[in-house]
């Protein structure tokens, strides 16, 4: 029978395997052969890949995924040209602790739902105001 120490281990070796996840930062908990990944992502696939690693291990009995991801650094992975682009985040998680950390995570506004039309139109009228600044090519048209 795999211990937890030895499953935890187990599962940080199969997550630094999988070449779309970065295993730093990601924290496993194992209680009774239940693995717990908790951390930030960088994006669904990466989720997505961390939860297939460590259902591939032997001994997991099952998956508990406590992991944010989105940021808009990861939406922006792999596309330099679109890093002067602000991205706007909708969400209904609306306690100051998800809008700190959707602010945190590189979003330009975090608006919560339900959605207030005013608050949306000025947040977009200031996303276009910054891309025009802060493109790398100017306003061509």
């Amino acid at each position: 029978m795999t211990t937890d120490t030895q499953l935890k281990q187990d599962v940080l070796a199969e997550l630094d395997w999988e070449p779309s996840v970065n295993a730093t930062q990601i924290g496993i908990e194992v209680k009774n052969g239940i693995v717990t990944l908790v951390g930030h992502v960088a994006s669904y696939a990466a989720k997505w890949d961390a939860e297939r690693a460590a259902q591939h291990v032997s001994g997991v009995k099952a998956l508990v995924v406590k992991m944010d991801d989105v940021s808009a650094d990861g939406l922006r992975q792999g596309y330099p040209e679109t890093a002067h682009i602000p991205i706007i985040a909708l969400s209904a998680n609306a306690l100051a602790h998800d809008v700190a950390r959707g602010m945190e995570a590189g979003f330009f506004r975090y608006i919560t739902k339900p959605l207030k039309l005013k608050e949306f139109i000025e947040a977009l009228d200031a996303a276009l105001e910054f891309a025009e600044t802060a493109s790398p090519h100017g306003t061509e048209n």
